[in-house]
């Protein structure tokens, strides 16, 4: 299989990883950088309210810099299922337990929402909180820096070759 996107690696013909782009950890970066020297002068003029946003953005700026070490975050399709990996923890989830997959938003932000088959019996609870507000059991924790809709007919082309029909 091709791979659509430009921040993606084929690793073998049967494995595909989807990396976010690293120019959105960089901008994020820097712009906790600007607020955490704010907040420095913040300290140096003797304002103790300085000290909350130095380690706010400080936390910020260590989670931003972590999404640029290789692995942190991606998503991994493979003829098994596919693996999201965010801030280096990973969840596998099986091309047989996946019934469809489909857009939709969180919030304001775009996402691809997928429902299990009835046989699943994994996170009852998790999937009866989550039915009734997004109308679907789970959702991919982001876009990994791709387009909704390719992501999604790229999601929909591995199950069909590689899960239960």
């Amino acid at each position: 299989m091709g791979c659509l996107f430009d921040c993606c690696e084929a690793i073998e013909m049967n494995e595909l990883i989807i990396k976010p782009k690293n120019s959105k950890s960089i901008f994020y970066l820097l712009v906790s950088c600007v607020f955490i020297y704010g907040s420095i002068l913040m300290v140096a003029d003797d304002n103790l309210l300085g000290y909350f946003p130095i380690i706010f953005f400080g936390l910020c700026f260590l989670i931003f810099v972590c999404q640029l070490i290789p692995g942190c975050t991606e998503l991994k399709l493979s003829k098994n299922g596919f693996t999201t990996t965010t801030l280096f923890r990973s969840h596998f989830t099986s091309w047989d337990v996946v019934e469809s997959f489909n857009c939709g938003y969180l919030g304001a932000n775009k996402t691809i929402y997928f429902d299990f088959i009835d046989e699943h019996r994994q996170y009852e609870l998790s999937k009866k909180i989550s039915k009734k507000p997004t109308n679907s059991h789970a959702a991919l924790p982001h876009l990994f820096g791709t387009d909704q809709t390719e992501l999604l007919n790229t999601l929909n082309e591995w199950k069909s070759k590689y899960g239960i029909s």
